[in-house]
């Protein structure tokens, strides 16, 4: 039996699984697919799983998903593990998708998903850009409401953090808005001067219009475009 060496073509395509953690056939493709036909990327990528350096996992409506192995990561600039449960396929796939659309932002100029050892790891990292000074936001997407007190501890770090700029919460749930709205009320400035609440009760997996809804920054409500613009 022959030793697989990835190509670079084989490389690219490990790198971009990485940069999501986790992404469906098709956007896949959308992100790597030029100048290949669709039938011989799906082979490309069957052969990396056959290789085990990827896993497929079915998602809503049976939709095909793909991450990183163990394997797979050791060979991408991005090792981003996946447990396999249903909770955190649903929760990891939205957050790919909400750094996507963010990402087409016109500050916002680049971003991943967050794999880097850090002491606090949101769920995404963007690289941004407002009035000529760069900053960084992080994304923390929210399907179920955290304790008070982790709640607490969790903005008390990123309002101390040296790394994170800013911290954008998205949820689709209006209890869980309302809570860490309240929440954040009743920390000390420095915490609400860094933490930014958005709701977008449609937020699905592949459905997220951050324009069209209100967000809560530094004790009030605001557009996206005046908070970012």
């Amino acid at each position: 039996m022959s030793l697989f060496i990835p190509t670079e073509r084989h490389i690219q395509i490990l790198n971009e699984i990485g940069r999501w953690k986790i992404i469906s056939l098709r956007e896949l493709f959308n992100q790597t697919g030029a100048n290949i036909m669709y039938s011989p990327f799906c082979r490309t990528l069957k052969k990396l799983e056959i290789e085990g350096l990827v896993k497929s996992h079915k998602g809503h409506r049976r939709k095909k998903y793909f991450s990183l192995s163990l394997d797979g990561g050791k060979f991408s600039n991005y090792s981003c593990p996946y447990a396999e449960n249903k909770k955190e396929l649903r929760h990891d796939v939205i957050s790919s998708n909400v750094l996507r659309e963010l990402l087409d932002y016109k500050n916002f100029k680049s971003g991943h998903i967050v794999v880097e050892d850090l002491d606090l790891i949101p769920d995404a990292l963007i690289y941004a850009k407002k009035n000529e000074k760069e900053y960084s936001l992080a994304i923390e997407v929210e399907l179920h409401q955290k304790s008070k007190k982790r709640l607490i501890d969790k903005y008390s770090r990123y309002g101390d953090s040296h790394i994170f700029n800013y911290c954008l919460y998205v949820t689709n749930k209006r209890a869980i808005y309302d809570f860490y709205k309240k929440t954040l009320t009743e920390m000390n400035e420095k915490v609400q001067e860094k933490i930014i609440i958005l709701m977008d009760e449609n937020l699905m997996e592949h459905q997220f219009d951050y324009l069209k809804v209100t967000l809560w920054f530094r004790g009030s409500n605001k557009s996206f475009d005046e908070i970012f613009s």
